[in-house]
């Protein structure tokens, strides 16, 4: 059973889910329905299991990659600001890879619909993704999804999150809150457009920070990047990573491996075993999503 809050917040999801079906870097949404228990949604089939499994296994990505998926996640967001959504929960679990490895986001259970120029309170997120004036408890707007697309950029290329887990939600909260993020510097030497794009979105001032994808467009980042080849796909992240260094190709067929072989758990439910299982505490945030959305 459930109170009418959080029938609203599981209509929200499935309703902002099912508006976004003409995009190509999100899950296709089909139908849903509710029984006494549970609500279930159908959506399609995405083979290739989290962006995260594939970053524990190699962590480090290439800057090419990075790039393709700073810009997919990106293409997402604005696509979701200019349709009145606030997404709320970017994060390597909620990225899928395809076929290609290009993204499919997922889960909308935290989004809602908020128009541009409007602000909301909510404290929700994952913590080492949140930004700041979340859980400063201030109001807020579309930019705290930029500020966590730069976590994921930070993550991907530096193989490690700017803020390390902790094992409880209040501590977690201030050490993000109080966090300087500061860059690697000495990894960064040569790297100014690394820096410039981070600096902008790990922006503790919203007023201040690079939030939407005209402005990402014109970094010197993604100067050397074709947006709409992106878009259209004609990239195949998992076909560079194979091809960027020779040990990574064991570890991209265990990642299919893991992606493609079901199994039965006591429960007789079926589940997708992932390398990242056994040691995902380890790395990972606590995975909290923080109080309710």
């Amino acid at each position: 059973r459930c109170n009418s809050i959080k029938k609203k917040i599981y209509l929200d999801e499935v309703t902002i889910a099912q508006s976004c079906l003409s995009h190509p870097f999100i899950v296709h949404t089909y139908c849903y329905w509710q029984s006494r228990r549970y609500l279930y949604i159908i959506t399609s089939y995405v083979e290739n299991g989290e962006l995260l499994s594939l970053w524990l296994r190699i962590r480090r990505f290439p800057e090419i990659i990075v790039k393709i998926y700073i810009a997919q996640v990106a293409m997402v967001l604005d696509y979701l600001h200019h349709k009145d959504i606030i997404y709320r929960d970017v994060k390597m679990e909620n990225i899928l890879l395809d076929e290609k490895g290009n993204i499919q986001i997922i889960d909308f259970g935290l989004s809602k619909w908020l128009s541009l120029g409007q602000r909301t309170t909510t404290i929700c997120g994952t913590l080492q993704y949140i930004a700041p004036e979340v859980l400063s408890v201030r109001p807020y707007d579309h930019r705290v999804d930029w500020w966590s697309l730069g976590i994921l950029m930070y993550a991907c290329l530096f193989g490690e999150y700017p803020v390390s887990a902790t094992k409880d939600h209040l501590s977690m909260a201030n050490k993000v809150l109080n966090h300087k993020f500061n860059l690697p510097l000495n990894e960064l030497e040569n790297k100014t457009d690394v820096k410039e794009l981070l600096y902008n979105l790990l922006e503790k001032n919203p007023n201040q920070r690079l939030c939407s994808l005209d402005e990402l467009r014109q970094t010197s980042f993604m100067s050397n990047i074709n947006f709409d080849h992106i878009y259209s796909k004609t990239y195949s992240p998992l076909l560079i990573l194979m091809n960027a260094k020779h040990e990574w190709h064991d570890e991209l067929t265990k990642h299919y491996y893991y992606c493609k072989k079901t199994r039965i758990n006591t429960n007789g439910n079926l589940y997708y075993p992932s390398p990242s299982c056994q040691n995902r505490n380890q790395y990972e945030n606590i995975d909290n999503h923080l109080f309710s959305a």
